[in-house]
């Protein structure tokens, strides 16, 4: 009896301790001190073997967590311990989904509902939290399965266990996973309900090691709201969080996430290594559900690189090989919509017409995703741009708003008020091409109040600059109708082909803020080369130094703060930005024409110096 009580004392112990994310080493060594007395029993030390597998699990050691619970396995059936029989095998279960080996998860659940039933001698408690684990896993396993309604069903069987039971870390897990199921539903405020739940409960137990997932999951609600910001920061926490382990499964997860909100914020350089990392460990785990978006998100990446056809054909081929193997429906819809899209890049007509009928496919059935539906009529819709443009048919039109009320229908049915906004800022701008302006007046009307009731501030900026917009352009839209302006002048004065190009590129609500950004950056890296090289130059005038590097560093940062403290649209920024560096162009150029040593200026830095003017004026 003594010993059971001190199991359950290092059991309380252990849990908190890897919890905390303490060195998992150490604490799989108190265990393994704890199996070495020599008065255990067969039972306590089958349980101790099963603890180390715990915790072998949450530090992501899959291999030697599995070999633990097969010892339990093993020596439970002999020994006539149903209990540890049970458990062993849901662990064992985990580690399969893990891998990614859904099937084979699906089978074993089925016959441990099968052995629980048939083994009455299991006392009540212990049966329910069995039965709980078993359902937990089932639609888990369903949720990356993309079968949400039968994840939906399972989970909330779970949920009314273990709220009976009172099992608060696991009921947190649950509502972890109701909240993901919400997500990709596109539900997104339920979703954030339940993530906030386990958020508070996990905080509250002081759980480390289950708030990389907390931070991940709220990191997704903020990248569908177009926060990428805050996504990145999230994201980038919940790495930290994890890093403590060597669960590979969920790092290779936060990896990838971090790596695509690099790609929309066009940070191409800093995407690379994260989704190199992710798919590194897709590569050799053969998980299928990481490698779902893991691929897309790289293809993406590498769509916006020059000269990075063969490696997009390379992972293509991978991805098509995995592809044919799996029965995973996010890696099928994923798959589809990644060959449409390259196919779309492609310059062939041929190629764009096959890449127009997947899209179309993809809109067509039902998906494990509702976003890849949305992904897929954007897509859809630009290159119906493209052959408006070329031909001006009107028909096309007619095409374009059958599919922005599919966009509309999708974005209701799931409850998406991002989708919803963009949908109505794509029909005002249609509304115009049709030369219905009070109708794209009153759409942007209705996006801008939907933006403000959920407070979306980077699509109400976004609404409110294009309601601007159609004031500025009242006049031209009168003569447009007055004159009955051909459908290529329509189109080119609604922007339309913009909107939606920045919508397939998910950069609507960042887009300018992309922009400003990299003009910023640009603009400093090209003062900072020419204050270095006039330092690095053989100019010994007294004084031109200092003004390289007062004017051209400290005064540019200087100006930019006070810019962007004083104006908040980018178009204003940018403007001043270009007024600025013209007046500092003139300043040195007639600095250097006043001390006449023009004929001493190496040429790196009047290449400089016309790079900016040529760039910018």
């Amino acid at each position: 009896m003594t010993s059971q009580l001190e199991f359950e004392t290092l059991k309380k112990n252990v849990i908190q301790l890897t919890r905390e994310c303490d060195d998992f080493n150490k604490i799989y060594q108190k265990i393994q001190r704890f199996k070495e007395r020599e008065d255990l029993d067969s039972e306590i030390l089958l349980n101790a073997v099963l603890l180390q597998a715990l915790t072998l699990i949450r530090n992501g050691e899959y291999e030697e967590a599995e070999k633990c619970s097969e010892e339990v396995i093993s020596k439970a059936v002999s020994l006539n311990l149903p209990k540890q029989y049970l458990e062993a095998n849901i662990l064992k279960i985990s580690i399969l989904e893990q891998k990614g080996e859904q099937e084979e998860g699906l089978k074993m659940i089925s016959n441990m509902e099968n052995y629980l039933e048939e083994h009455k001698e299991i006392i009540s408690s212990d049966r329910l939290k069995i039965l709980a684990d078993l359902k937990y896993h089932k639609g888990s396993i369903y949720w990356t399965s993309g079968k949400t309604d039968l994840s939906f069903s399972i989970l909330y069987e779970c949920l009314k266990i273990r709220e009976e039971i009172g099992a608060e870390e696991d009921i947190g897990y649950v509502f972890n996973r109701i909240g993901s199921n919400y997500y990709f539903k596109g539900e997104m405020e339920k979703a954030l309900h339940y993530y906030q739940k386990n958020l508070d409960i996990q905080t509250n137990l002081e759980n480390t090691l289950a708030l990389g997932t907390c931070y991940n999951n709220i990191a997704d609600i903020y990248y569908v709201r177009g926060d990428y910001e805050l996504a990145l920061e999230s994201y980038q926490n919940a790495l930290v969080f994890q890093k403590k382990t060597k669960n590979e499964y969920f790092i290779s997860i936060y990896n990838a996430n971090i790596g695509y909100i690099h790609t929309l914020l066009g940070e191409y350089e800093k995407a690379l290594p994260p989704l190199k990392k992710a798919m590194k460990y897709c590569l050799t785990s053969k998980n299928d559900y990481v490698s779902s978006f893991t691929f897309f998100f790289m293809i993406n990446l590498l769509l916006d690189y020059k000269d990075a056809d063969e490696d997009i054909n390379n992972y293509m081929k991978i991805f098509g090989d995995i592809n044919k193997e799996s029965n995973n429906e996010y890696v099928k819809d994923y798959y589809q919509l990644s060959k449409a899209l390259v196919l779309k890049s492609s310059n062939k007509i041929r190629d764009k017409i096959k890449a127009q009928a997947l899209l179309e496919l993809l809109t067509e059935g039902e998906v494990a995703v509702y976003d890849i539906t949305f992904k897929a009529l954007l897509n859809l819709a630009e290159l119906l741009l493209i052959e408006l443009k070329d031909t001006s048919d009107e028909e096309i039109l007619d095409k374009l708003d059958n599919l922005s009320r599919k966009m509309l229908d999708l974005a209701e049915k799931h409850n998406s008020a991002p989708y919803r906004i963009k949908t109505f800022l794509l029909q005002s701008k249609l509304a115009l091409v049709n030369l219905e302006v009070d109708k794209a007046g009153h759409l942007l009307d209705t996006a801008e109040k939907i933006a403000e009731e959920k407070e979306l501030r980077n699509l109400s900026r976004k609404i409110i600059e294009e309601k601007q917009l159609l004031v500025q352009q009242s006049e031209s839209w009168e003569e447009m109708e007055k004159e009955g302006a051909p459908v290529s002048e329509r189109v080119e004065l609604s922007h339309v082909e913009n909107t939606v190009s920045q919508m397939v590129t998910q950069r609507l609500e960042v887009f300018q803020e992309i922009e400003l950004k990299k003009f910023k950056n640009e603009l400093k890296d090209i003062a900072n080369m020419i204050a270095e090289r006039l330092e690095l130059s053989s100019i010994s005038v007294r004084g031109f130094n200092n003004f390289a590097v007062l004017e051209w560093q400290n005064q540019i940062s200087l100006t930019i703060a006070e810019t962007e403290a004083k104006f908040t649209s980018p178009e204003e920024r940018i403007k001043m930005f270009k007024e600025v560096m013209q007046i500092f162009s003139q300043r040195i150029e007639q600095l250097l024409r006043r001390k006449d040593k023009l004929h001493l200026l190496p040429s790196t830095i009047e290449a400089a110096i016309e790079l900016y003017r040529e760039r910018y004026f």
